[in-house]
């Protein structure tokens, strides 16, 4: 072989060994992408659930808060007319 066809060879198998590097870091990242969509997924249900508890929780304490000081008269049932 000539010179010429050595180098030549040379530089397909280090094209070839890039591209397998490539290959591998694409399918790094594929994987880091996916596991990071899955991630901020259960962060946003875990964010809404805990909205809705922080949400009931500031309702009920309302409610406690406005029969603890509500006299004694508004407290009892009063029919409707």
């Amino acid at each position: 072989m000539t010179q010429m066809e050595s180098s030549t060879q040379e530089i397909h198998k280090s094209l070839n060994t890039i591209i397998d590097y490539q290959t591998h870091h694409r399918l790094r990242e594929a994987q880091g992408r996916k596991r990071a969509e899955d991630l901020n997924e259960r962060v946003m249900w875990w964010s809404s659930i805990e909205f809705v508890v922080v949400l009931l929780a500031s309702t009920l304490q309302v409610y406690i808060v406005k029969n603890f000081f509500a006299s004694r008269n508004e407290r009892q049932y009063k029919p409707l007319r």
